[in-house]
């Protein structure tokens, strides 16, 4: 998950009575438009996720992250000043 693509996308009123909506092999639903025939939509009733599929622009700014190097532990707790006062544990 290093590389990513950014856009925006105004955001719009869908008419649900626009799209045919039916099950996938993975239990998924996925809402695909009347008139264009185009898988517009996935909702994951067990992950509780609802996904809106855009053609991405040509416009978008993609980029990549360089992986960050891995932190020392115990630096980086000495550097942020961290105090065992600030966990308390429940039975």
């Amino acid at each position: 998950m290093l590389e990513f693509t950014l856009f925006e996308h105004d955001t719009v009123r869908y008419i649900t009575s626009e799209y045919i909506w039916r099950k996938n092999k993975h239990g998924n639903m996925e809402g695909i438009s009347i008139a264009t025939s185009k898988h517009c939509f996935t909702w994951q009733p067990h992950g509780a996720q609802f996904t809106i599929l855009y053609d991405i622009p040509a416009y978008a700014c993609r980029f990549k992250v360089k992986r960050p190097a891995i932190l020392d532990f115990d630096k980086t707790m000495l550097q942020i000043g961290f105090d065992e006062s600030w966990v308390d544990f429940v039975k």
